[in-house]
């Protein structure tokens, strides 16, 4: 990084530590951005300005939203959250944009085990964000329908089989029995319709 002169001896104990995570964060965009143009997987229309990032990321002190621009224009959806998380700035709608994106290229990609993979990434981002001050940045509703739904559509799937795997994904997310039968509660009588054919109590019978 640069040598820019950042006022350390004027931040408190809570600016400090914003300050750390977000030199964490930028580090972390810089090797995921560097990553990308190893791999060719750097969009045409940014190619062209992927050198020129690379070397700001590397040294220069981003602000938060100027971090968060360059993250969002390489699809680094999950260094976004990060970074809104960090600098406290929370949108629902844009939030919810990156869950979907971030869910939605586990299921579009190509592989048997998209299942596992959509858990490890689920329980993983829970872990950052399931927890009183970051609760907002993971949507639990949005989080069940997707697991429900992916689980559904698994022809492999068993009603059995579905309930083990779901229970795991709840117990390692860490969130709390009450909460989750509310929430699932919520989206099967959503609009005062059943939208699913599953048994919220059978779902927790194992619990």
């Amino acid at each position: 990084m640069t040598n820019q002169p950042v006022p350390y001896l004027h931040m408190d104990a809570q600016q400090l530590e914003t300050h750390r995570a977000l030199m964490q964060t930028q580090s972390s965009v810089a090797e995921l951005v560097s990553h990308l143009e190893e791999a060719k997987d750097v969009d045409v229309k940014v190619g062209a300005l992927w050198g020129r990032d690379a070397q700001m990321l590397q040294t220069t002190v981003l602000s938060p939203t100027e971090m968060y621009k360059v993250a969002k224009q390489y699809g680094l959806d999950e260094q976004c959250l990060k970074i809104m998380s960090i600098s406290g700035y929370t949108d629902p709608v844009v939030i919810l944009s990156h869950w979907k994106r971030i869910t939605e290229t586990v299921l579009n990609s190509v592989g048997a085990n998209k299942l596992e993979v959509l858990k490890a990434k689920v329980v993983n981002l829970a872990h950052e964000f399931n927890h009183a001050s970051n609760r907002g940045y993971f949507p639990l509703s949005f989080v069940l329908e997707v697991l429900i739904r992916a689980c559904l559509k698994s022809p492999a799937m068993t009603y059995e089989s579905l309930k083990e795997w779901f229970t795991s994904c709840m117990r390692e997310c860490g969130i709390e029995y009450d909460l989750l039968v509310s929430e699932l509660l919520h989206l099967v009588n959503a609009v005062g319709e059943s939208r699913w054919m599953i048994c919220v109590s059978g779902l927790y019978a194992k619990w």
